[in-house]
């Protein structure tokens, strides 16, 4: 059974060069350079299937290589791609995260634990905030009618 990442976890197989001009094991190498060669394509020809036809959607297709070479290389190409888009969402993360105000609507635990899973996608994006920020942040985006845990809760944390 042939491995389907094959061509993903290895760069093709080099040709051969005869060391000297009376090389007796070049039979030997070209034999096992083909059948790797060809377990290669194969592989390769699998994955570029998968990855391109079946998984990437057709819009993101367009801006990747239109005859690529090897899976290994479309990949790196949409790896390249995605680091740009990065930058953005953490940009528009930290703006939903500014902006969040709990405007009555739902319970307050559902507003927290929604900045909350701002943060930690924040976190995954490697722009951490810690616990104060995250609280100052709920503080700040909750009403006017909870202005009383907010004195009580900045008071009990002077003490």
């Amino acid at each position: 059974m042939m491995d389907k990442d094959h061509s993903m976890r290895g760069d093709a197989p080099v040709a051969l060069v005869a060391q000297q001009t009376d090389d007796t094991s070049l039979a030997k190498r070209t034999a096992a350079y083909e059948k790797e060669k060809y377990h290669w394509e194969h592989s390769n020809r699998v994955a570029l299937i998968s990855i391109m036809d079946l998984t990437i959607s057709p819009t993101i297709r367009g801006a990747l290589e239109k005859e690529p070479k090897n899976a290994k290389a479309v990949m790196k190409e949409s790896e390249e791609y995605f680091k740009g888009s990065t930058t953005a969402n953490t940009s528009t993360l930290l703006s939903q995260l500014v902006s969040s105000k709990y405007k009555g609507q739902g319970s307050v635990r559902e507003h927290i634990m929604g900045i909350v899973n701002i943060r930690d996608k924040l976190i995954e994006l490697d722009c951490p905030h810690n616990d104060a920020t995250l609280l100052h942040h709920i503080m700040i985006s909750l009403l006017p009618v909870f202005e009383p845990f907010k004195v009580s809760y900045n008071a009990g944390d002077q003490k």
